[in-house]
Parts: structure tokens; C-alpha cells; sequence
């Protein structure tokens, strides 16, 4: 039986946040912003997470209001940011993304009670497992 590895210290954790903040700190004061890291870094293929679609929103703030936190802004702020956020994931993205709320959640989640499995029917085109699709409302 292989002996298991410990995982990391909360003293361990504190000490690589740290290092991260002490490397954006240093990239700041240099002038080193994300586009010249992440020619560096492209190599390693990063995910794009929710951290990182922030701080696009975020970049977007600095530059148009002067703001660096979101917590700072207003709702005109988030007026005059998200069309040109919107459009700049839009092309990353190819894909079209609304502005969440509460009532198109709520259609989600009521279409999304509402799927309908087509079974075996003629018209209904089969998957090559000869499962039937599934169609949504």
C-alpha cells in the first residue's frame, strides 16, 4: 500500500497566496499586464474560470471609470460596462450570453421540467445507440 501524501498546511496556504499577491504586485508596479502573462503562459493552456470573466468585467471598469474593484461601482457603471463586456465574450465566444434574472431562471427551470422524451416514434430521428433524442419545450 502506497503511503499517502499530506495535504497542504493552512500555513502552506497562506504562503502561496501571498506569493501570488507579491507577483501581482510586482506586475502592477512593472507594467506587466494579463495579455503580456498570458503570451508567457499559453503553453500551459489555462481554463477559463469565473475569477478570470471577472477580472475581463474588471479590466473593462478600470479603464472606462477608474474603479478596480466591482464592489465600488454603480448601476450606471454596470450600464455602460456590459455591452462592451457582452461583445468582447461574444467574440471569444461565438456564442450570445443574457444578462442573468430572476424570471428567465425561472423559464429555465420550468422548460427544463418540461423535457419530453420522444420514444420510439417514426418521425423521431434516432441516435446512432437507437436511443431517442430528447427534445425541450
Amino acid at each position: 500500500m502506497e503511503p499517502i501524501e499530506k495535504t497542504k498546511s493552512r500555513q502552506q496556504e497562506k504562503s502561496y497566496h501571498k506569493l501570488f499577491q507579491q507577483i501581482a504586485d510586482h506586475c502592477v508596479a512593472h507594467g506587466i499586464d494579463m495579455a503580456m502573462s498570458m503570451e508567457m503562459i499559453k503553453q500551459h493552456r489555462p481554463e477559463v474560470d469565473a475569477e478570470f470573466v471577472k477580472s475581463t468585467w474588471r479590466a473593462i471598469l478600470k479603464a472606462k471609470t477608474g474603479k478596480t474593484s466591482t464592489s465600488q461601482q454603480t448601476t450606471t457603471d454596470i450600464k455602460n460596462i456590459q455591452p462592451e463586456f457582452a461583445e468582447l465574450w461574444t467574440s471569444i465566444t461565438k456564442e450570445s450570453f443574457d444578462w442573468p434574472s430572476i424570471e428567465k431562471q425561472m423559464l429555465y427551470d420550468y422548460y427544463k421540467k418540461s423535457v419530453i422524451e420522444c420514444n420510439h416514434d417514426s418521425s423521431v430521428h434516432q441516435t446512432s445507440s437507437n436511443q431517442p433524442k430528447v427534445w425541450y419545450l
